[in-house]
């Protein structure tokens, strides 16, 4: 009994060190509370896999060789996957080629050790020994990084908030109503006309409400999380370049660098409230979008084991499997979907216009901070707002009519803020926070990823400040300094298309 116990306190350790591990690689980017989740289901996964061993083996040595072997492949698989695809085949490696060559190596491995009487306690002791010094290893890694104080790291804008600290802001007696309205993957006019020869109506209307139109515009980054936490920071980010490899752990940086950004920490301290209808979290106002990365810190370790890489990467061909028409089935799921999400836009925005007219009646300055996915993928709506009966490609075409659906829906929301504030000081940001999504290898990649839509409302009509090729990270700036005599200077204007992996 002895023995047993002290095989399965070392087993156990395996599961911890490869959580370990995990965090370590993405040091400050997974929340504790994930880590311990995902800890307590690796443990359990550990003793049920030590069990099922041990009855089929009988052999506390046997089974515990066995165990570590079973257990390496199915906690490594994503990363053994991704190794032999980057570094040695150059290429994916198809499932139907790995999944039974594994299920042949762990045959073989079995009847190995079943074999094994005389060498199976050395095998025991070699692998407990690996273990032990694997896992003080990462401990000793983890100690380091946290009092190496490697957590600001994850932090890439302002990580001090230094701006904020630094901003002398001076408020007007009417402070204004600030609306930040970013509509994902909202292009240029000008690039539309290069990229879908479509002469987009949007900027004229916008012009004739009094809106200033930056028609050269540009984000700094061609990607969401980058784009909005340099934006709401006011500066560019760190440790990213002109085509720098992003990857997800980045992606998870991005929206912890918005958490606590200098523009909602500026406005708080003149008493604004805030609005957060974005799909981010903020420090102290939860995000009232549905919450598309909840789940990211937690895939930055998941996403190595074997069950979650499958489901991640095949799990779409198990709907309707079992149905006599899959064909159909999966179109009635798909259309469901569709309706989905076509129920979430509706709320969303009818839960915007709930708060402006609740906010109409208050006297408190507000800033609303609106993340609309309208014209984002996936294209579920055709130009009238009519949905897709089934899923469509992501092309270009299917781009360009949920786009102009996006339009009616935009103009009908600044209609009616500017009909709600017309007796306030009311300022309105209307930007893309990045172009659309070209193909890396298409000729308008480089050239288009950046340009946005850019519009400003004033209620005084006047722009002096702005200008044409305004980017993202100015805009708050002069703003600040047009409204609250901030004294920002400008930063130079760049655009940083990065490739994710």
């Amino acid at each position: 009994m002895k023995e047993k116990a002290r095989y399965l306190g070392v087993l156990l350790l395996f599961p911890l060190f490869f959580t370990l591990h995990g965090v370590n690689e993405n040091f400050a980017l997974v929340p504790i509370p994930v880590v311990l989740k995902l800890l307590g289901k690796y443990c359990l996964i550990t003793v049920a896999c030590s069990l099922l061993l041990y009855l089929v083996l009988r052999n506390t040595q046997k089974a515990f060789t066995l165990s570590i072997i079973v257990l390496s492949v199915y906690f490594f698989f994503g990363a053994g996957k991704d190794f032999m695809e980057t570094h040695v085949l150059k290429s994916k490696l198809p499932y139907r080629y790995l999944l039974p060559l594994l299920a042949v190596f762990v045959l073989i491995v079995y009847l190995l050790v079943k074999r094994t009487d005389n060498r199976a306690k050395r095998l025991s002791a070699f692998f407990s020994i690996l273990i032990v010094v694997f896992f003080t290893l990462d401990l000793g890694l983890l100690l380091f990084n946290i009092f190496a104080g490697r957590a600001d790291e994850a932090d890439m804008g302002d990580r001090q908030n230094l701006l904020f600290k630094q901003a002398k802001l001076t408020p007007p007696q009417n402070k204004p109503t600030i609306f930040w309205i970013v509509v994902d993957e909202y292009t240029s006019a000008e690039s539309l006309k290069k990229g879908w020869a479509y002469t987009n109506p949007l900027d004229s209307i916008l012009r004739d409400r009094g809106f200033f139109i930056a028609d050269s515009a540009t984000s700094n980054y061609n990607y969401t999380h980058y784009s909005l936490a340099s934006t709401l920071d006011m500066v560019y980010l760190t440790g990213l370049k002109n085509h720098s490899v992003v990857t997800l752990a980045d992606l998870v940086k991005g929206n912890i660098s918005l958490y606590e950004n200098n523009v909602v920490k500026l406005l708080e301290s003149l008493n604004y409230r805030i609005e957060n209808f974005s799909i981010y979290d903020l420090k102290t106002h939860k995000g009232k979008a549905w919450t598309t990365f909840s789940e990211v810190p937690e895939s930055l370790i998941d996403n190595q084991v074997l069950f979650t890489r499958i489901k991640d990467d095949l799990g779409w061909n198990f709907p309707n499997i079992f149905k006599r028409d899959k064909r159909a089935a999966d179109s009635m799921t798909e259309y469901k979907i569709n309706q989905d999400l076509d129920r979430k836009y509706r709320n969303y925005h009818r839960d915007i216009y709930d708060a402006i007219r609740q906010d109409s009646k208050q006297n408190q300055p507000t800033f609303f901070l609106i993340h609309d996915f309208i014209a984002h993928e996936p294209f579920i709506y055709k130009a009238d707002g009519t949905l897709h009966a089934r899923f469509v490609r992501l092309t270009m075409e299917n781009y360009l009519d949920q786009l102009k659906y996006a339009n009616t829906l935009l103009v009908k929301m600044i209609d009616s803020i500017l009909t709600t504030y017309s007796d306030r000081e009311l300022v309105i940001i209307l930007q893309g926070d990045h172009g659309f999504k070209f193909e890396e290898d298409s000729p308008l990649f480089e050239s288009e990823s950046c340009k946005i839509l850019y519009a400003v409302y004033y209620s005084q009509k006047k722009y002096d400040s702005w200008y044409p090729s305004v980017s993202s990270v100015n805009g708050f700036r002069i703003l600040l300094n047009d409204y609250f005599e901030a004294n920002l200077p400008l930063l130079p204007d760049s655009s940083y298309n990065l490739y994710y992996r």
